[in-house]
C-alpha cells in the first residue's frame, strides 16, 4: 500500500486529513440545523420530478465530490506552500457551495436556490477554465463537481418550474 501512495508528500495526507474533517463537519452541522433542527414542512411539500435522487443520495455524492476537491485543494495548496491565488479561488468556492443550503432553506425560495445553483456552476466553471489555463491537472479533482451542478442545474429548474411558476 505504501508503494501506491510513494508519489505524495508525507504531508499530503494530514492537510487532506484535516481538509476532510473541517468540510465534513460544516457539511454535517448545516445538514443537522436545516434538516434535523428546521421546519422541514416547507421542504417536504416541494414537488419532485420523478428523475430526483432522494435527498440521502445528494447528501452522498456531496460528501465524495468534497473528499475529491480536497485532494486538488491540498495539491494546490502544498504545490505553492503557501496561500495562492488559486487555493483562495477554490476556498471561495467552498464558501459558495456552503451558503446555498442556508439560502434555500432559510428564505424557502425555489428560485433563489437555481439562481445559486447557476452561481455555483459559473464560479465551478471558471475556476476549471482557470486550472486549465494555467495547465493545472489539480483541475480534474473539481471536474465531476462540474458535472453534478450540471444536473443539479436541471434538477432546480425543474423544482422551479413545478413548485413556483412565475
Amino acid at each position: 500500500m505504501e508503494k501506491i501512495f510513494s508519489f505524495l508528500p508525507r504531508t499530503f495526507w494530514p492537510l487532506w486529513s484535516i481538509f476532510m474533517v473541517i468540510t465534513w463537519a460544516l457539511n454535517g452541522l448545516q445538514n443537522i440545523i436545516f434538516f434535523g433542527l428546521g421546519d422541514l414542512t416547507w421542504y417536504l411539500s416541494l414537488e419532485r420530478a420523478s428523475y430526483a435522487p432522494p435527498g440521502g443520495v445528494i447528501g452522498l455524492v456531496w460528501a465524495l465530490l468534497f473528499a475529491l476537491m480536497n485532494i486538488g485543494l491540498a495539491y494546490e495548496y502544498l504545490r505553492t506552500s503557501k496561500l495562492s491565488l488559486m487555493t483562495l479561488k477554490i476556498l471561495r468556492l467552498y464558501l459558495i457551495y456552503f451558503l446555498f443550503l442556508p439560502l434555500y432553506m432559510g428564505f424557502q425560495s425555489v428560485w433563489l436556490g437555481l439562481a445559486w445553483v447557476i452561481l455555483s456552476l459559473f464560479f465551478t466553471w471558471q475556476l476549471l477554465f482557470f486550472f486549465w489555463q494555467e495547465k493545472n491537472e489539480n483541475g480534474w479533482y473539481f471536474f465531476p463537481s462540474g458535472l453534478w451542478l450540471l444536473f443539479a442545474l436541471y434538477l432546480s429548474y425543474n423544482a422551479a418550474i413545478l413548485n413556483a411558476p412565475l
